[in-house]
């Protein structure tokens, strides 16, 4: 059993070093199988060495491509909803195909339209066309009457603050500036509704300290004014996921956070992604996939055998051959008519 061990292992040996051109004298040499055997367990360990550092270096996350045809773009809103899986994740872009594309076409694309949900009458929904529109609205109640100029007034300063390029004129609010060529919806939600948030805090702090005397009832109505329109904004910056939050959830999250029914509207956004897309056209969108366990082993091993390929080439051609000329054995690179020649 021993002996067919050992054989068995100067086999193997012999076929990694490819020291088999003349087994007869090479299996006479113990001083050979043991410097090969030696030299073998050497490279095995290097290779498993090379082998455990590619496996760890393999990353967590890779790109995965989703391409979009051109029947999506009548629908990516239905193309969106079947990506869901992968869109809930800030790690998804839909490149430009104009890198310099920074504006909305001529057409004047309407990527987002806003609502006024009567809180006492939830069915009853009013699209606002423009900032004179929703002052209007909201200053018609008895609550707060007289707010019309304050209201536009604020809103104006607010979406000028806020670093996007809103249409304040009649026509209805839309934005018509896109600061990223990369596409993301649930980013563009957040950015929207946070830098929104960010302009009108700025926006009321102006007013504020232009209009310093407020009497009490002024500044109420200010206050719920604007708290009103944070928390819809709140709203949308925190639902990062998909579908973006609708009408009945822009009013219950209205109503769980306390929203003063005096105010008597609650604000909500609807984002047109059809448009939002023809604007930079994609042909694709990726997202970070997770590597599976599989999938690293699979490209760790794909990486290691031209490694391997090269090393078992120099070790065959020049190191092995070297230790042979240096101790004096035949080489496996002399052929056997060679030998008999010599002879």
């Amino acid at each position: 059993m021993a002996n067919f061990i050992f054989s068995a292992i100067n086999f193997c040996t012999a076929q990694i070093l490819g020291d088999t051109e003349r087994p007869r004298e090479i299996g006479t040499s113990s001083s050979r199988r043991l410097c090969r055997f030696l030299l073998t367990s050497v490279v095995i360990l290097g290779f498993t060495a090379v082998f455990t550092i590619f496996q760890l270096n393999q990353p967590p996350k890779r790109y995965q491509k989703v391409w979009i045809t051109k029947e999506n773009f009548h629908n990516v809103t239905g193309f969106l909803d079947r990506m869901a899986p992968q869109l809930n994740s800030i790690e998804w872009q839909c490149p430009c195909k104009a890198t310099n594309v920074i504006t909305a076409p001529k057409t004047e694309a309407h990527l987002v339209d806003f609502f006024l949900i009567k809180r006492d009458e939830p069915e009853t929904v009013k699209h606002v066309n423009s900032i004179k529109d929703f002052c209007s609205q909201v200053s018609s109640g008895g609550y707060l009457e007289g707010f019309n100029g304050t209201c536009y007034e604020i809103l104006e300063e607010s979406f000028r603050l806020s670093g996007w390029d809103f249409q304040i004129g009649n026509r209805n609010l839309y934005m018509n500036s896109l600061r990223t060529v990369s596409l993301n919806p649930i980013s563009f939600m957040f950015d929207v509704c946070m830098s929104w948030a960010g302009g009108l805090s700025q926006a009321s702090s102006f007013y504020l300290i232009s209009h310093f005397g407020l009497t009490r009832d002024e500044s109420d109505h200010l206050n719920k004014f604007i708290r009103a329109i944070k928390i819809s904004l709140e709203t949308c910056a925190k639902h990062t996921s998909w579908p973006p939050p609708t009408n009945s959830l822009y009013l219950e999250e209205a109503t769980s956070a306390g929203c003063d029914s005096e105010f008597g509207y609650v604000v909500a956004m609807s984002f047109n992604w059809t448009q939002y897309f023809s604007i930079c056209a994609p042909s694709y969108c990726e997202h970070v996939k997770l590597n599976s366990y599989t999938w690293i082993l699979f490209t760790a091993l794909a990486q290691v055998g031209g490694f391997v390929s090269v090393a078992l080439f120099v070790l065959r051609s020049v190191i092995w051959p070297l230790f042979c000329m240096i101790f004096g054995w035949p080489s496996n690179l002399v052929t056997c008519e060679e030998k008999g020649d010599e002879a």
